[in-house]
């Protein structure tokens, strides 16, 4: 009996189709997990944020060094504007499915870039001693 889910709804195809409720699996909810299942979804959330974290950590060097060096140096505003518009995206998704973690990553990646393009823009043709080009 062939069956298609959802996050909120399963749908079951037999003789007679029934539409009915589907488990849902979020943390905190009754959802007749058993415990196993809960510590594992536990354990996967906490992988996310600390991915979410990472990822936004991940940025700090270039921030710093747009901020303190006033170097735009190898930034391509219009590949960082094409990775603004992404996260905006994808967040649309999280938001509708309630998906906190990325959300989150979605927030931390949007904030970010957005430093990046607006320092690019104010430091465009600036550089540090280290990425001075060379005359030929």
């Amino acid at each position: 009996m062939p069956t298609v889910s959802a996050r909120v709804w399963t749908v079951e195809f037999a003789s007679k189709s029934t539409v009915r409720p589907a488990r849902l699996a979020s943390v905190g909810t009754d959802t007749g997990c058993d415990r196993e299942e809960r510590v594992i979804l536990r354990a996967t959330e906490l992988a996310g944020f600390v991915g979410a974290a990472l990822a936004g950590i991940a940025y700090v060097p270039q921030i710093s060094h747009l901020a303190q060096q006033h170097c735009a140096a190898g930034i391509s505003r219009f590949a960082f504007g094409v990775w603004l518009a992404a996260p905006l995206l994808v967040m649309t998704r999280a938001f509708a499915i309630h998906a906190t973690v990325f959300i989150v990553l979605g927030v931390i990646q949007v904030l970010a870039t957005a430093v990046i393009c607006v320092y690019a823009k104010i430091y465009d043709g600036s550089y540090c001693e280290t990425h001075l080009p060379v005359a030929r």
